[in-house]
């Protein structure tokens, strides 16, 4: 059976609905890469400025699918917020020339989504949301012929064994004493779609809408960057969109590469999405200036989050 636009915009608005519901858990349990104790918020963010691109009523899902990931590029936060940007990337790249999706075609769209999220990490980590979204993309190929409830029912049963496999499979988690916070906040994007299909629409966009005012995501703009504390261990998250024409993302990795971890570059040509955790945020500004506009430019004091973190334990 094949799926409109309508019925799309209602899975990422239902998507959404459960990540701002289950921010604060997810915030709990984060403690990969930094224990800052934002991948919730980080990912309702995130897909919350999806939901809202893909609301405008459009029957074709192409149109849907590509509004929602461009929103999710521009708005993205943190590394689970950027990865869950390009695993909808993946669906906006493959659904954009069609009028109407079936579970063949989400199967499709998730192969793309994986590869883009592997892509996008410069050191990929397996038992973290990277491990949830392969076995969510191999599951997928096997449910091609499925119903939709079916094919989600069946692509969230594999995401959630994926995630309860992450303790094993990256020991951090297993010391910590839980599961990867961006792992986990997929598969309530999955369950959650899933859910949804015998909802309604609107029900969807008034919750989201009241729940989505207690969403707060520093902004910064400011051209000098902070300096790190003496003795900090994690530094400044740096976070930016860089516009230009001919952007080479491969040249920009390699360029930013040794000036800190956790590094993040996706997007296109026109439009790239910069994350860094670094030590050195200034060295990190300069040069990106020298490469062209920056938008939406954002400094996090990674150490001064981790202590908040710990002193709410």
């Amino acid at each position: 059976m094949d799926h409109d636009g309508f019925v799309l915009s209602r899975l990422y608005w239902a998507g959404a609905e459960r990540l701002v519901q289950e921010r604060d858990h997810l915030n709990r349990i984060n403690t990969f890469p930094v224990p800052d104790g934002d991948s919730g918020t980080n990912m309702a963010f995130t897909m919350t400025a999806a939901a809202e691109a893909a609301a405008a009523p459009d029957p074709v899902a192409g149109h849907v699918a590509q509004r929602a990931a461009r929103a999710a590029l521009l708005s993205a936060r943190g590394n689970s917020g950027i990865i869950l940007s390009q695993i909808l990337a993946g669906m906006g790249q493959t659904l954009k020339d069609l009028e109407v999706f079936t579970p063949a075609d989400l199967a499709t769209a998730f192969a793309r989504s994986s590869e883009l999220a592997y892509r996008a990490v410069a050191e990929p980590v397996e038992g973290t949301i990277l491990t949830v979204i392969r076995s969510v993309a191999e599951t997928a190929q096997g449910l091609k012929n499925a119903r939709l409830p079916e094919f989600l029912s069946g692509v969230t049963a594999s995401a959630r064994a994926a995630v309860a496999d992450g303790p094993r499979l990256f020991p951090k988690l297993a010391k910590d004493g839980v599961v990867d916070a961006g792992g986990l906040g997929l598969a309530f994007i999955l369950s959650a779609m899933h859910d949804a299909l015998g909802r309604q629409d609107a029900a969807h966009q008034l919750d989201l809408q009241t729940a989505r005012l207690g969403i707060q995501v520093a902004q910064g703009g400011a051209l000098k960057a902070p300096t790190p504390a003496k003795g900090a261990h994690w530094g400044y998250e740096v976070q930016y969109v860089q516009r230009g024409s001919g952007l080479d993302l491969a040249a920009m990795r390699a360029a930013l590469q040794d000036m800190g971890n956790s590094l993040l570059v996706v997007g296109d040509d026109t439009t790239v999405k910069v994350h860094i955790h670094t030590l050195a945020p200034q060295r990190v500004v300069d040069w990106a200036l020298a490469q062209g506009d920056l938008d939406d430019l954002t400094f996090e004091d990674l150490d001064a989050q981790a202590a908040e973190f710990r002193s709410e334990d």
